[in-house]
């Protein structure tokens, strides 16, 4: 069944990529479908909202972040990883290594996305972004776990904090002495 589901929601992304008019740029090919709510990326194709000024700093921005996730191929992943997770669908660390494996597919193309654009707007234009998703598995929204990724921006921001760590040492060794 959720391989199934799968290919449905799968067949009907690139039904709409298909039917929608597109512009070949150097590394993917931008597509403008009206009914996707925000940017997102699929393979080699960049699937944008009319409704978004990509020459604004916001477009500007998302742009980086979602031809990161394109140049990275984030997608091959994610279709992998629908594909072991309808294979082992009971074991509940595959549903955390998806969990995880999305996040982390976030973080750096949100870190590339700063480097592009030489400044961190992203805390602005994540609280910013409307939050209608498809919920299509193998595509890469740019709004997603929006606590962790507005976290992470701050924490890239200050210095890190040593002794925090530091002060776990001490739970750890008593954890040992009692086991």
């Amino acid at each position: 069944l959720f391989i199934l589901w799968f290919g449905i929601r799968t067949f009907r992304l690139l039904t709409s990529i298909w039917r929608s008019p597109k512009e070949l740029r150097e590394e993917y090919t931008l597509v403008r479908i009206p009914h996707i709510k925000g940017p997102a990326s699929f393979l080699h194709y960049l699937i944008w909202s009319p409704e978004l000024d990509d020459t604004s700093e916001k477009g500007r921005f998302i742009m980086a972040h979602e031809k990161c996730h394109i140049r990275e191929r984030h997608t091959l992943d994610l279709i992998w990883m629908e594909i072991l997770t309808a294979a082992c669908w009971l074991n509940p660390a595959v549903w955390l290594l998806r969990s995880d494996l999305r996040r982390t597919h976030e973080y750096l193309a949100d870190q590339a996305a700063v480097k592009a654009s030489g400044h961190n707007p992203l805390r602005k234009i994540i609280l910013e972004s409307h939050f209608g998703t498809t919920g299509i598995p193998v595509v890469n929204h740019f709004q997603s776990q929006i606590k962790a990724r507005l976290m992470m921006s701050e924490s890239n921001s200050k210095p890190r904090q040593v002794w925090r760590y530091l002060l776990v040492l001490p739970m750890v060794f008593l954890a040992i002495a009692c086991s």
